[in-house]
């Protein structure tokens, strides 16, 4: 009787052990999951970062700018002016018709 409950008690925790073991290499498989996703996300922002950066560069917001809007960017140390604009007029020459 003793042997019998000695054997099901090393089942038991045997079984115990695999269930455990299955979950830790479950957990395992996951952060590898996650820290592969890391990985390109942290790609995918240096790149936009990157993009950005590009885009704020000196000169390049202004011409960019320039190309979206009709109105002129006041340059540094400038006061701003304020431009009317004819609605029937071409918004492209507008703001370089400016003084």
């Amino acid at each position: 009787m003793r042997l019998a409950i000695i054997i099901l008690s090393l089942a038991a925790i045997t079984v115990c052990l695999v269930h455990i073991r299955r979950g830790e290499d479950d957990a395992a498989r996951e952060i590898q999951q996650l820290r592969s996703q890391q990985i390109s996300l942290r790609r995918a922002l240096w790149d936009m970062d990157s993009g950005i950066s590009r885009l704020i560069a000196r000169g390049t917001l202004r011409r960019q700018a320039g190309k979206l809007t009709a109105v002129r960017l006041v340059p540094a140390g400038e006061a701003p002016r304020l431009i009317v604009v004819d609605e029937d007029a071409d918004l492209t020459q507008a703001g370089h018709n400016n003084p």
